[in-house]
């Protein structure tokens, strides 16, 4: 399968639809983030040095891999989503029902303190019915 390769903004800008849409036929590799006003495609996997965002969807026949996946109409499709970061500011995780009694950590602490201060209450922050299915899989790659 063919791999379109990113390492500059010029090059994903030049790969871009008229519409901002990132379409590509093989896998996506890009050492830079991914951000695009449109969708973004891949017949294969997606792989991202930084962030993925789109204001549109984000497929993949294969996997996503990125520090984290934003689709702000929330339409990610894949067959595994891998990211090492959560999307969104802190306020958003601390002020979730059910992780009240958490907002001091998730205010006051760096995000890898955050996760090893987490790890014992994974089963019961994955369990809140609070979670979007793919907010709940970007908490349960930050909890491993």
């Amino acid at each position: 399968m063919k791999t379109t390769t990113i390492n500059t903004h010029a090059e994903l800008e030049s790969l871009l639809d008229e519409y901002g849409n990132l379409i590509v036929a093989g896998n996506l590799v890009a050492t830079i983030s991914i951000s695009v006003q449109g969708s973004i495609k891949a017949v294969g996997s997606i792989e991202s040095g930084g962030s993925i965002k789109s204001v549109g969807s984000i497929e993949s026949g294969g996997y996503i891999k990125a520090e984290y996946i934003l689709s702000l109409i929330f339409e990610i499709k894949c067959e595994k989503m891998i990211t090492s970061k959560m999307p969104f500011y802190r306020n958003y995780y601390s002020e979730m029902p059910g992780m009240e009694k958490f907002a001091e950590i998730i205010q006051e602490k760096c995000w890898d303190d955050i996760r090893e201060a987490l790890m014992g209450e994974r089963d019961y922050i994955l369990n809140l019915p609070c979670w979007h299915p793919i907010i709940r899989t970007h908490i349960e790659n930050f909890l491993k």
